[in-house]
């Protein structure tokens, strides 16, 4: 559905709605259209792209077809449909073989170098490590002193590696995505995609080196089972790259905005505005679908969507 996307982003970003506008484009030196077939289906999307493009800004297009987005472009990646998950891993491989991931955001920006406690499977907290802990500090490795540390230390926290914290072995956020990442070798990610090692690998390196890189992502990426997982491993791409929150950059889910759809509060007006006020008697499509089997808080005989 539509809100395979936004799910994606709210896990991985904590916003279903975040997108860059396609002038932003023209600030990136690199933007890939990810089964985003604009030509024929955001023609007013596609202008700002046309207009990168003849900035000589380079456009990759990744998809199952070659259609017209893909042929105003630089380079065509033809991925099997519903193997983009497998890219994207693919790609965060080669990135952190290469040593091609941006170490300071990384640090800085995202969970990659919270320690993560195995046996729960959840990020490790001070609670964890000692008797009388504040249960919500997420805690880190420091390096220089070869122990464990509180994440909002001023520290350069390390982001690869498993660490010893009490008396367990613990990995780092990022280490567990790589580990992830490495069962998606080249070979392997060809043979699920259908796009030769050789330009899996070149793709990958192209997308880190180029900075600011964006991406641009259709509905149509998650409407396969599971597909929301495609985009969230792409938009951990951005993440891991340092491509999110800059000019240029991003990986964008949605430039409509619209609610998740795990968010079950009623319709605001105006959306996202201070001082919005419910609009009597709404709810959303989530608690729609609820009342339809359920029959409460009344019966719904009709169904109009526009």
């Amino acid at each position: 559905s539509d809100g395979g996307n936004p799910a994606s982003s709210l896990f991985v970003l904590g916003e279903s709605k975040q997108g860059h506008s396609a002038w932003d484009s023209l600030n990136s030196k690199l933007v890939v259209l990810w089964s985003y077939n604009a030509a024929e289906t955001k023609f007013r999307a596609m202008r700002g792209f046309v207009e990168a493009v003849a900035k000589g800004v380079k456009t990759d297009a990744v998809g199952p077809v070659f259609d017209t987005t893909a042929s105003k472009g630089n380079s065509f990646i033809p991925v099997r449909a519903g193997t983009d998950a497998a890219l994207a891993l693919a790609m965060i491989n080669v990135i952190v073989e290469k040593k091609l991931y941006d170490e300071e955001f990384i640090q800085k920006h995202t969970v990659g170098p919270f320690l993560v406690n195995p046996r729960t499977g959840r990020f490790l907290r001070e609670s964890d490590i000692k008797a009388k802990g504040d249960n919500e500090k997420y805690i880190v490795w420091d390096p220089d002193s070869n122990k464990p540390a509180d994440s909002n230390s001023d520290i350069k926290s390390a982001i690869l590696g498993k660490y010893a914290a009490a008396d367990m072995l613990c990995s780092t956020s990022f280490q567990l995505l790589a580990e992830r990442a490495a069962e998606y070798p080249l070979r392997r990610a060809a043979e699920i995609t259908g796009v030769p090692p050789e330009m899996i690998e070149k793709f990958a390196i192209e997308y880190a080196v180029s900075k600011p890189a964006s991406i641009y992502l259709s509905d149509g990426l998650a409407y396969t089972k599971f597909g929301d997982l495609g985009s969230r491993a792409i938009l951990i791409l951005g993440a891991i790259t340092g491509n999110v929150g800059v000019k240029g950059g991003g990986v964008t889910t949605s430039i409509r905005g619209f609610e998740s759809p795990f968010n079950t509060k009623k319709t605001t007006m105006p959306p996202g505005a201070p001082g919005q006020v419910e609009i009597p008697g709404s709810m959303n499509s989530a608690r729609g679908w609820t009342a339809i089997r359920e029959g409460k808080p009344y019966p719904i005989k009709g169904l109009l969507i526009v």
